[in-house]
């Protein structure tokens, strides 16, 4: 038992560091989900875009800076939270909130940014609660950044505070508190996630016996030739 013990423990677990790219070099609009691909078999799926200011549903856009996460806008021809209803033509598309969920167990890290104009809003009376972007997991806030912090764009790694523990069947909400008349947008480019891969319990006690087996063997057949 003990042997066998050793034999397991000698092969820890390991955890992986993965990004999910969220960019596309052509342009995918008018989407009700859109699925990438990250690392290890991770899937990251984002669906069930809304707005503020209507009830009609929005569509996912993705494109180089990656996908839209916010928008605020009263008429725009781009196509960050297209509407439904007006799937070929212009509509309100003041995007307000988008669901991600993922495949796998893992711990979310934080996120890196595509594009941000969101943090050029100067209309202060159309603006409430400040502009910012909110991520909640079930339901529950676990970080909120305000885009005056965030640059227009690059590689730098937004941490959340302290890794967020994501399960499959749980959901990620992102949501945009801000909004003003002007064309405004904040593209989401990658997220950064560490991915444990689930342990093989059956497997390895299989090849931990097999191995105490072959030492045991090992072990009569030199008491044997001692005794000779």
């Amino acid at each position: 038992m003990g042997v066998a013990s050793l034999a397991i423990s000698a092969a820890p677990v390991r955890a992986f560091q993965t990004t999910v790219d969220f960019s596309s070099a052509t342009q995918v609009s008018n989407q009700t989900s859109r699925t990438f691909n990250g690392g290890f078999g991770v899937l990251a799926t984002f669906s069930n875009a809304r707005a503020r200011l209507t009830n009609a549903t929005k569509t996912i856009d993705n494109n180089g800076s990656g996908i839209c996460i916010a928008k605020s806008s009263i008429v725009n021809a781009g196509t960050c939270g297209r509407s439904t209803l007006l799937p070929g033509v212009n509509g309100i598309l003041s995007q307000g909130n988008i669901d991600l969920n993922f495949n796998q167990r893992l711990f979310l890290q934080g996120f890196r940014v595509g594009q941000n104009s969101m943090n050029q809003i100067t209309v202060t009376s159309q603006i409430s609660n400040q502009g910012a972007l909110i991520f909640k997991l079930n339901g529950t806030q676990f970080a909120t950044f305000d885009y005056d912090s965030i640059p227009v764009a690059g590689g730098t790694l937004y941490k959340f505070p302290g890794s967020v523990y994501y399960k499959p069947g749980d959901t990620v909400t992102i949501e945009n508190t801000g909004f003003s008349v002007q064309n405004r947008s904040f593209y989401l480019k990658s997220m950064d996630v560490e991915f444990t891969p689930a342990p093989l319990p059956v497997l390895a006690t299989a090849t931990a016996f097999g191995w105490s087996r072959r030492l045991r063997s090992r072990v009569r057949k030199a008491a044997a030739a001692a005794q000779v």
